[in-house]
């Protein structure tokens, strides 16, 4: 499961325009498996589960109507930091790409 939390702006706010540059910081919450055991076909049986945390940076498009409606965005996301429990498990190489992210949702 992964929970993304975003704060973003736009710029070029205004009465006519649809087109809009946008910069975001965000906080991503990834459910890791910890604790698992594993029967005989390594099926897992038992498990439980904990929240890693990884602050992102989020550069993008956005379109929309000036007075809501349909809107879509598409960005790329951009890890800065893990934390050490983030590390321990899935180690720092999802600090060597870069994510691309689409959006579809409704402004009013």
């Amino acid at each position: 499961m992964n929970i993304p939390v975003e704060l973003n702006v736009l710029w070029g706010r205004d009465d006519n325009v649809k087109n809009f540059p946008e910069l975001g910081l965000g906080l991503n919450l990834v459910s890791i498996k910890d604790g698992y055991v594993l029967g005989p076909s390594d099926q897992v049986l038992k498990y439980t589960s904990k929240f890693a945390k990884i602050a992102i940076i989020r550069a993008g498009f956005r379109h929309q109507k000036p007075r809501g409606g349909f809107m879509y965005r598409v960005g790329l996301l951009i890890p800065i930091v893990q934390d050490d429990y983030s590390k321990q498990r899935v180690g720092d190489d999802v600090f060597y790409r870069i994510y691309g992210g689409i959006s579809l949702g409704w402004s009013f």
